[in-house]
């Protein structure tokens, strides 16, 4: 609550985590009229920011809110809002969304809906086992499959499904799953009058939520555990069916109240695990690692790192035949290639402005990529946008196209600020690359003389990769890269400087 009002009286839109958060533990603590506002309030700004990632758990808690009121129907209008992004989203959250989606059309009666969302959900992970839960939610595909089989009918059908489902949660060990399966199987059991298992499945219930208990709180729960001793101990002397009862409403009653510790426990660890991947995904990984470790990350020099910049020739006047929802889609789909193109080459994205890319070879570890990789990636990025421009111009729809620009030297990179920070480099180097690509020309991979005296020699062996080293005792040599010199080109604040267009090379007599 103070993060976010502190964030509030700067930026609105910097609150919006701290808002689902908060929101989120309201659902946690079971008191979903108050969470209900705080949710609202964070999607909107989720929404208006097209940050899908964050928005999709809140619509889910949204859902959630509606089927605690009974309205099923609103919950499905949650559920089913989230399919326009299901294209950009992890499957396992897809098939989260699909678990809920199931769950709701059993709920109305819809059980052909029902039915083909289950068959989508299984036919998504047919490869493999389906993990039950990840960073980005559960996926419970036998527990809707027991639903569905109660719901028309087939009660043994449905309670194999519902073991399979508590034997999965089991071998996961993730405990949240655990005890809600124990839960319905045990009212299942009691339903089919086997009083003996039900209270089996009720004292495997409140001995978990003891063990959580114990993890999360050592000193309270010593005495709890004499509690459950004793109730255990009646549990043992009592034989008949009305005992047994009573004993399933105290059993239930206590681990209710511990609910709210295991829910607490998971929602610091699932935030953790949230982190962690967010800080992974804007740093590079021995960078996060020291952050964690220190609280700070200490700026470096890199003697040699080889930057790449580029840019999309009139990108304002394309941008003015496509609707914004087009253009951020374009340029979605083009930056997408261009991180698959460098992270397979071990090579660092900086950043991205505007319609610019910017990434560096050399960094944070010296030895993660080579300057004749990351030419092939400029080289890699160019086939790529002459294949999109095709593609396009024969639907005749506006087309980007792209200058590159590549340039070697040293640079300072590290961290700055503390509010969205992001991992950066510095350097007359940075300015060189701009001025490259700045000075280039479109479909072309302009280098700079310091550049290209590092992989002029470069060939390609056996594997295809670019070797920065001359080949030696080879009778037949694959060039990787040929050249065509530009000469001495003046470049904005840099003066003359010689530069070289690059292309594949082919292969030569030794």
């Amino acid at each position: 609550m103070k993060a976010r009002e502190g964030l509030l009286s700067v930026d609105a839109t910097d609150a919006a985590n701290e808002t689902s958060v908060i929101g989120q533990c309201y659902m946690l603590w079971g008191n979903p009229e108050r969470a209900e506002p705080f949710l609202r309030e964070a999607i909107a700004v989720f929404l208006r920011e097209n940050e899908m990632d964050q928005a999709i758990p809140v619509a889910l808690d949204l859902g959630e809110i509606e089927c605690i009121r009974g309205d099923t129907l609103k919950a499905l209008e949650h559920f089913r809002g989230t399919r326009p992004y299901w294209n950009i989203i992890s499957p396992l959250r897809v098939a989260m969304l699909r678990t809920k989606l199931v769950m709701a059309f059993i709920a109305i009666g819809e059980l052909d809906s029902a039915q083909v969302e289950m068959h989508a959900l299984r036919t998504q992970h047919a490869p493999g086992t389906l993990p039950l839960w990840t960073t980005a939610g559960e996926c419970e595909m036998d527990y809707t499959s027991y639903l569905f089989q109660k719901a028309i009918g087939e009660h043994a059908e449905a309670d194999g499904y519902l073991e399979s489902a508590l034997n999965e949660a089991l071998q996961a060990n993730y405990l949240p799953l655990v005890l809600k399966y124990r839960k319905e199987l045990g009212e299942r059991y009691l339903e089919r009058g086997d009083a003996l298992n039900a209270a089996l499945q009720a004292r495997a219930y409140i001995r978990l939520n003891d063990s959580l208990q114990t993890r999360s709180n050592r000193s309270n729960t010593a005495a709890y555990e004499g509690q459950v001793r004793e109730r255990e101990n009646v549990l043992a002397l009592q034989q008949q069916e009305a005992r047994l009862r009573q004993q399933r409403i105290i059993s239930f009653s206590i681990a209710g109240g511990l609910l709210l510790l295991i829910a607490l426990a998971f929602s610091v660890y699932r935030g953790k695990k949230r982190s962690d991947a967010l800080l992974l995904n804007i740093l590079p990984a021995e960078v996060a690692n020291e952050l964690k470790a220190k609280g700070h990350a200490d700026a470096k020099h890199f003697d040699q790192v080889t930057i790449l910049f580029t840019d999309f020739k009139g990108f304002t006047e394309a941008s003015e035949k496509l609707s914004p929802q087009e253009l951020v889609e374009e340029l979605n789909t083009c930056f997408k290639a261009f991180d698959g193109i460098i992270t397979a080459r071990g090579i660092e994205k900086i950043k991205t402005i505007g319609d610019a890319y910017m990434c560096a070879g050399g960094l944070p570890v010296p030895s993660s990529s080579t300057p004749a990789g990351v030419v092939r990636a400029a080289l890699e990025m160019q086939a790529f946008m002459i294949a999109r421009k095709k593609e396009r111009d024969a639907q005749g729809r506006p087309a980007f196209e792209m200058r590159v620009g590549i340039h070697t030297g040293p640079v300072v990179a590290g961290i700055v600020g503390v509010k969205k920070f992001a991992y950066d480099i510095w350097g007359d180097t940075v300015n060189t690359a701009s001025r490259m690509e700045s000075s280039g020309e479109v479909g072309q991979v302009n280098i700079s003389e310091a550049t290209y005296a590092l992989v002029k020699d470069a060939v390609v062996p056996e594997d295809g990769a670019p070797n920065p080293q001359p080949a030696t005792r080879q009778p037949a040599t694959c060039k990787a890269f040929t050249f065509t010199p530009r000469g001495k080109v003046q470049a904005k604040g840099k003066g003359e400087m010689e530069m070289y267009f690059v292309q594949l090379g082919a292969k030569e007599s030794a």
